[in-house]
Parts: C-alpha cells; structure tokens; sequence
C-alpha cells in the first residue's frame, strides 16, 4: 500500500513550531499520521531566516531532520513558463514546479497562493488549512 504524500509550504512548519506541545496536534503532526510529509530547501531557508535565536534554529533543525527536505533541480526551472499564469513569484513558482514534477499535492494555509487549485482536506483537518494540488 503506498502512503500518502505531501508537500508543506513554510506555513504549515511554522505552525508546528509555533503549536503548544500539549493539546491539539500540529497539522503537520497530523499529516504524518496518515503519510510523508516533504517540503524544499526553499522553504527550509525560510525557515532558518525566521529563527532569531539558537533555541529556534536548533527547533528547525529538528523539525527539517524529521520530514524529507527536497533539493531544487534544474528541471523544475523548465516548467515555470508554464506556471506562470499562477504566480509571478519565483519563489512560488519554483514551489509548485517542484509539486508538479514529484506529483505531491501541497499542504498551505493559504491555497490562494497556489492559483486557487484548492481541494477538500480529509475530514479530520478540515477547518484548519487546505490541500492544493501542484498540477500545471
């Protein structure tokens, strides 16, 4: 049986580290249940420049160990052109060609980002973030 995949935006780790470690999980802690969760060196990076201490670096640091971080290829540069009508924002772009390339749906609070490609969240999360789909 393959397990589900995701790919999360900076959003979503940010929520986890930001989440109280008592109570209600984390929507990351929650995806993990059910599958993969990957996210990309950009958003690592992302990340990393949010920490202003060692305490919060070493808590991303953490956090990047336990999900699968992917790499930008050059390959993905080859579909922006086409993402293009989505976002101008190469950040963006990059994001969801990685998305498209690796067939990962992903995982962001804000889903309008991602050229409203937005679909309905497994019933347990609902209400909490959206799932949109890196398609071209």
């Amino acid at each position: 049986m393959n397990a589900l995949q995701f790919l999360l935006d900076t959003d979503v780790l940010l929520e986890h580290l930001n989440c109280p470690k008592e109570g209600k999980p984390s929507v990351l802690e929650m995806l993990a249940a059910q599958g993969l969760c990957f996210t990309t060196v950009l958003n690592a990076t992302e990340l990393f420049l949010c920490a202003s201490n060692d305490g919060e670096k070493e808590a991303v640091f953490r956090l990047l160990s336990a999900i699968h971080v992917l790499g930008i290829h050059q390959r993905y540069a080859l579909q922006t052109s086409e993402l293009r009508k989505i976002s101008q924002n190469v950040r963006d772009l990059l994001f969801l060609s990685v998305a498209a390339n690796n067939k990962l749906p992903v995982i962001s609070f804000e889903p309008e980002k991602y050229g409203g490609f937005a679909v309905p969240l497994p019933t347990e999360l609902k209400g909490t973030t959206y799932l949109t789909e890196g398609k071209q």
